[in-house]
């Protein structure tokens, strides 16, 4: 049980580091709202990779089955919901007061990147793949709980990275970037909406 909570949290922090849509909504929300706004968003991804290294546990044959009938309807609302969080990032009018500001709604920043992890059939069929070889037994929580923790990690380093440079940035350089962010997200958020047309 110690060593699939070990592996599962060496893949959660693997799956979390490479840099998506995902990575740069936590990026342009710590630089434009502060630390924990962006580690509250980190978290939610983290939640959704932990419930499907869990799920991965249970019954990887079910869930794949289904996510791969219903792929396309999972791209189209992951690519929506990701196109309102890019103009989300567009709109976000960075001041020197608002950087002083404490930090708005992270419940809200929680819940808009777990629906969004949610929504991603590649994170979701990556998962499942990656996970049913380390499964051991009926421990599928042990597993989960890697997942959770390595992902959380991840966000750790990242957020706290962000947080730094942030307070060493102008706020012209702030701007810069959060707008490039945005424009990023939305690229990600067509090519996501693209993949759901083309595949149904």
């Amino acid at each position: 049980m110690t060593r699939l909570f070990w592996e599962g949290l060496a893949l959660g922090f693997l799956v979390a580091a490479p840099v998506g849509p995902i990575a740069l909504l936590c990026l342009s929300r710590t630089l434009a709202r502060g630390w924990s706004n962006g580690f509250a968003s980190g978290l939610g991804a983290a939640t959704a990779d932990a419930f499907y290294a869990g799920m991965a546990g249970w019954g990887v044959s079910l869930l794949s089955r289904f996510l791969t009938t219903h792929a396309a309807w999972f791209s189209l609302a992951g690519g929506l919901w990701l196109g309102w969080l890019g103009l989300s990032t567009l709109r976000t009018h960075l001041s020197p007061d608002s950087l002083k500001a404490p930090s708005p709604n992270l419940a809200a920043a929680y819940f808009s990147t777990l629906a969004l992890t949610m929504t991603n059939p590649l994170t979701i069929l990556f998962f499942t793949a990656a996970f049913t070889g380390l499964v051991r037994g009926s421990h599928p929580l042990f597993l989960a709980a890697g997942a959770f923790s390595g992902s959380a990690l991840w966000w750790v380093f990242l957020t706290a990275g962000t947080a730094l440079l942030r307070t060493r940035l102008s706020v012209l350089v702030l701007r810069r970037v959060n707008l490039a962010s945005g424009v990023v997200i939305l690229g990600f958020a067509l090519a996501v909406f693209a993949r759901g047309i083309l595949s149904r």
